[in-house]
């Protein structure tokens, strides 16, 4: 039995979900450039995350979960001023805020399971590690569509198969 998900599948549902929050191209070019990094950092990282460096498939579950972590910190970088609206052209509501914060949150929690049973030398699952990778997946959905000035479904589900 493999440990790894096919990688197609996940590069498939990233392109679904990145696909579904395109928004059209901000005049402010600066930005435009720093927010297609992050999609294609996403896609990039998970996708090399089920490939990744290790002679084990424990070895290659707990790179999966440095990648994703290593993900998540630079989606999540710009957060702070775009809650406290210091981030130009970016406002979001009170509802868009408890939104993007309650996905971040979830991928945290995951991040802290997995990043503890990884310092405690125990045994990952793929199920887990996929959860994670889930949990991640919806929350880049929820932040590139609230930061366009929608509300995705996966904010409101954390599906991101919507």
């Amino acid at each position: 039995m493999r440990d790894t998900l096919p990688a197609g599948s996940l590069f498939g549902a990233t392109a679904l979900a990145l696909n579904t929050v395109a928004a059209p191209a901000p005049a402010d070019t600066a930005k435009s450039i720093g927010s297609s990094v992050v999609p294609v950092l996403l896609v990039g990282v998970l996708g090399f995350g089920l490939a990744a460096c290790g002679e084990t498939p424990q070895a290659r579950l707990r790179q999966t979960v440095f990648d994703a972590a290593s993900v998540y910190h630079v989606a999540a970088s710009p957060m702070p001023d775009v809650m406290a609206g210091k981030e130009p052209g970016v406002h979001l509501s009170d509802e868009q805020k408890a939104l993007v914060k309650k996905s971040s949150q979830t991928v945290v929690n995951e991040l802290t399971v997995l990043e503890t049973a990884i310092q405690n030398n125990s045994t990952l699952t793929q199920t887990s590690v996929s959860g994670l990778q889930s949990a991640l997946l919806s929350f880049q959905t929820c932040w590139v569509g609230v930061k366009a000035g929608t509300i995705p479904d996966a904010c409101k589900t954390g599906d991101t198969s919507k």
